[in-house]
């Protein structure tokens, strides 16, 4: 189908990847308290098939992950699920401006970027363009801009 054209079309540049060449990636669903999507969940695939490594993959499902542990794992590209794209969503406000995460690679190196939710958190065909986003979010010298 036309929808695993899109996935394969992704696959097919990531699955070479070396574990070096994927990066570190979080993709925060909450900051009150900290909320992250870890192992079997469908954001954890689209991470992985988009070409990065979930930091939070050792929590099972979606769970707490303390601040301590973000930090420690230097997240070099940070995903912020937003509401239609708002710039004053709180989880954005925090990932931003908390002088806390101001160390995160991600943060100094301008790698934080919106996905808008409903893309990412529901298993439908538009998780296929979330896929396209991740991949071109976390891989922009791989994938064109045009897939945003």
């Amino acid at each position: 189908t036309s929808l695993q054209k899109r996935v394969d079309a992704v696959t097919a540049v990531t699955a070479g990847l070396t574990p070096g060449q994927r990066p570190r990636t979080l993709l925060m669903i909450w900051n009150n308290p900290l909320m992250v999507a870890g192992s079997s969940t469908l954001i954890d695939d689209i991470i992985r098939l988009a070409g990065g490594t979930n930091i939070a993959s050792a929590i099972d499902g979606f769970g707490a992950m303390n601040l301590e542990s973000i930090i420690s794992a230097d997240p070099q590209v940070i995903i912020v699920p937003t509401s239609m794209g708002k710039s004053s969503d709180p989880l954005w406000v925090f990932v931003t401006t908390d002088p806390r995460m101001a160390n995160a690679s991600a943060i100094k190196n301008g790698r934080v970027y919106k996905i808008e939710g409903d893309l990412i958190y529901r298993h439908s065909p538009r998780c296929i363009s979330a896929l396209e986003q991740t991949a071109s979010f976390l891989h922009p010298d791989l994938f064109s801009k045009a897939l945003q």
